[in-house]
């Protein structure tokens, strides 16, 4: 065993805060119980994913996942109905964001996600749909379930059921809301008043209610929001140990000196809280500032995946939107630097004379579009957007051919830079050249601290993003190693993770599933990646090698994958990419009947071989694929038990058996 030393501190993203969300959230006791229940499941060996997607009625509702119902059914089957309780709680009812809103900002006691990480946040906040979760829990579940659990089982049984059931339980239930009430203590919250914003943490009502004669404002002057909205229904609802909420605002349920003695503890926890408190407040927009037709996705967004998993399609996809004035691509590659990327002096000729002129590349040709574009709003007032399309972004050194770019990639809350960079002399006298007084109209965001900057800005001798302007990039994670990424770089992105699915083009009358043509046989594809793909998994233990849905094209009339390009592209990348470090693999996939291990130069010719007789005779080349060692490789190849479907062509299936 070697001595190492431990990992640095992680540059953990900070949290948004969700200051303006409508995040309503209410039957507290039966949400805590349910996560409760769903956190002892996880820990006696359950996975995270709590639900399971029902449609009724055109639209997608949440059940208890068949696993979780099963065990709630076995060890907690004498409280009558649990499952039902269960459903019946905000896990399956309430929207994500509302879900984390209370659940991450409030109580931190768990993370919820998307089983379906392509989703944004905001996909159930219309149409009343409800998608499949997860949770991912933090130490204070534990501490709130090793509390519960400390309690005989007859009382710990009392709690979950009434709690379940919206009923308070005065001996367990009382020592949970103290649990909770800690833990809330970190959380931000905003009300808006007459003269203004007001940001403050339950800390600053409880200074104000020491004197029991106070009350403390909770009505919003237009409406509650973000985590305030949540405060105002736990207290509602009698969850907050020392807080209610009367007629004139929130109060002190008791004058005791519990209340005083707590209220002293949360001043000293807070400060011994290794962070600074950061407050961001929501900017109204400037009358005059042309509102921007903002897409519904990030600015700077990265979607990754294993080859052949539909990135770039994806990136086009989103592109190809009428509010999209303009898409500029480029391909990052290990000869790519800074000059490739935003542009150069370069010689040119000028009449009979040798000039040197700024000619530039994709980043300053989408920055100055989208700059134009700021400046000539629609007949609606809305601006259009520019996009730059980086594909393959980690075969490139994003440190070298960002350079001081970089900077530029941190957005204020208005979608511009946050700290402006100095452009140098003869970019300047460009950007001059191209913005003359185009946007001398343009007035100052608030993401733009000084007036100064934001001259030179529209002067060119400074640079800084417009909201406008999106840089969307794919990165194939087979590639991952050619140019790491650095962790400051990635979290100035958002990330979207491609998965490996077979396409669903139902609603697509030409679209055609493919096959592998091998002489007069059809074989799945997607039976064959199934496949595949397991013993990728099973040899490297991680997704980047395996083969996606598009690695190959298919001919566009028939969906056809012929036995050559298989051979050549799918198996090379099999034998040179993936299997070349592991023999076991090698055996499982290309082991035949006879014991023999098919090698790589198998599956094609070596020499002229001429087959067949007149008009069946055909001649192969050296390095045309053996269609009858592909066909048995296909044939023998399975992933637990299950092989690749075979058929005749322009015949009936004739499925391999499992």
């Amino acid at each position: 065993m070697s001595k190492v030393l431990p990992v640095a501190i992680h540059d953990r993203p900070e949290l948004n805060l969700r200051q303006g969300i409508k995040s309503s959230l209410n039957h507290w006791r039966q949400l805590i119980a349910s996560a409760y229940l769903f956190y002892l499941y996880v820990i006696d060996g359950g996975d995270n994913i709590y639900s399971k997607e029902v449609k009724t009625g055109g639209k997608v509702s949440l059940a208890v996942s068949v696993a979780f119902a099963n065990w709630l059914a076995e060890n907690w089957g004498d409280i009558a109905n649990v499952t039902d309780l269960v459903q019946q709680c905000p896990l399956y009812i309430a929207q994500m964001e509302h879900l984390q809103v209370g659940l991450q900002l409030f109580l931190k006691l768990s993370k919820v996600g998307f089983v379906n990480s392509s989703f944004p946040d905001a996909v159930e906040r219309t149409g009343g749909n409800r998608f499949d979760k997860a949770l991912y829990f933090s130490t204070n579940m534990k501490v709130l379930a090793e509390t519960i659990s400390a309690y005989p089982d007859i009382d710990r049984k009392s709690f979950v059921k009434g709690w379940l059931s919206g009923q308070d339980d005065g001996k367990v239930g009382n020592r949970v809301k103290e649990i909770l009430a800690a833990f809330t203590e970190e959380c931000q919250f905003k009300i808006r008043t007459q003269s203004g914003e007001l940001f403050f943490q339950q800390d600053g009502i409880y200074d104000r209610l020491r004197n029991p004669h106070d009350s403390v404002e909770s009505t919003d002057s237009s409406e509650p929001v973000g985590p305030f909205r949540i405060l105002k229904s736990y207290v509602k609802e009698g969850m907050h140990p020392y807080l209610s909420e009367g007629p004139n605002g929130f109060v002190v349920k008791s004058s005791s000196e519990a209340f005083t003695a707590y209220a002293d503890m949360v001043q000293t926890s807070l400060s011994l809280i290794p962070k600074r408190t950061t407050i961001y407040q929501e900017v109204n927009q400037v009358a005059n500032e042309p509102p921007v037709t903002l897409l519904n996705i990030p600015r700077q967004l990265i979607t990754y995946g294993a080859p052949g998993t539909g990135k770039s399609h994806k990136v086009d996809g989103l592109t190809n939107n009428p509010d999209v004035a303009a898409c500029v691509r480029t391909t990052f590659h290990p000869d790519s630097d800074y000059a490739t990327f935003v542009g150069a002096y370069k010689p040119v000729m000028d009449g009979e004379k040798i000039a040197y002129k700024f000619r530039p590349q994709a980043f300053m040709n989408a920055y100055v579009k989208a700059w134009q574009e700021m400046a000539k709003p629609e007949a609606d007032g809305k601006v259009k957007s520019v996009v730059l399309v980086i594909e393959e972004i980690n075969r490139g050194n994003c440190a070298q051919i960002f350079g001081d770019l970089f900077q530029l990639l941190d957005r204020g809350k208005g979608g511009y830079s946050t700290y402006p960079i100095d452009a140098d002399a003869d970019l300047a006298t460009w950007l001059a050249e191209q913005f003359g007084d185009t946007l001398a109209q343009l007035v100052k965001p608030d993401d733009i601290k000084k007036e100064s900057d934001w001259t030179e800005i529209l002067e060119g001798r400074k640079l800084a993003l417009p909201p406008n302007l999106y840089i969307w990039a794919t990165m194939n994670t087979s590639d991952q190693s050619l140019f790491p990424i650095d962790s400051a770089f990635k979290r100035r992105w958002d990330w979207e993770y491609v998965p490996i699915t077979k396409p669903d083009k139902s609603d697509d009358s030409n679209w055609k599933e493919r096959k592998i043509e091998v002489g007069d046989s059809l074989f799945d594809w997607w039976d064959f990646l199934s496949a595949i793909n397991g013993h990728i998994a099973k040899a490297t233990e991680s997704e980047d090698k395996q083969l996606g849905y598009f690695f190959v094209k298919a001919d566009d009339a028939t969906g056809c994958i012929s036995a050559e390009q298989f051979a050549n592209k799918v198996l090379f990348y099999l034998y040179g990419d993936v299997f070349k470090s592991y023999e076991l693999p090698k055996k499982d996939c290309f082991q035949q009947a006879d014991n023999t291990v098919l090698k790589f130069r198998d599956f094609f010719y070596s020499e002229k071989v001429e087959e067949g007789e007149g008009e069946n005779r055909v001649t192969h080349k050296p390095g045309d694929g053996k269609l009858d060692v592909v066909a048995a490789f296909l044939r023998g190849l399975k992933w637990k038990e299950k092989g690749v479907k075979e058929e005749p062509k322009g015949g009936a299936a004739d499925a391999n058996p499992d």
